[in-house]
């Protein structure tokens, strides 16, 4: 049976398509980038309360991670910088990361002032905080005395 599902773009982003597999055509600098894979998190700063105030210089707008079919992350983001009169006020820009390391160190690398809205959000949501079992060899922790037992 074929795919009956089209080609979404990045303004189809939202919860809808977290962890589908879809096709995604995203914008970039005068061409497009063509992505297979699962949604696995995004940021919209439109989202927030002074994201309807129009952006100061270089704020992140939009940022969605996508988990290739490899295995990879694709980090997908538009950066907007209204100053700029001559070019265009917004840049698209795509990274490929081959982890988890490495997508973590690259949103602890980026530099806009609007970071603190997204990364931990983006982390969490990637790659997890949530306390890690404890290991199969590891000795088992004490019992407690029983409280069963009569005093002397």
């Amino acid at each position: 049976m074929l795919p009956f599902f089209p080609t979404k773009n990045f303004k189809d982003i939202s919860d809808k398509l977290r962890g589908k597999l879809r096709r995604f055509r995203l914008p970039r600098s005068n061409g497009t980038l063509v992505v297979t894979g699962r949604l696995v998190s995004f940021f919209r700063h439109a989202d927030f309360a002074e994201g309807l105030c129009p952006p100061a210089a270089g704020l992140v707008e939009t940022l969605a991670v996508f988990k290739t079919r490899t295995g990879r992350f694709l980090v997908y983001y538009i950066v907007v910088y209204p100053e700029l009169e001559y070019q265009t006020p917004r840049q698209e820009y795509a990274r490929l990361c081959p982890d988890a390391d490495a997508l973590r160190a690259f949103l602890a690398a980026m530099a806009y002032p609007n970071k603190w809205h997204f990364a931990a959000q983006i982390l969490a949501e990637v790659v997890g905080d949530a306390p890690s079992e404890p290991a199969a060899d590891a000795p088992a922790p004490p019992e407690p005395p029983d409280a069963s037992a009569e005093p002397d």
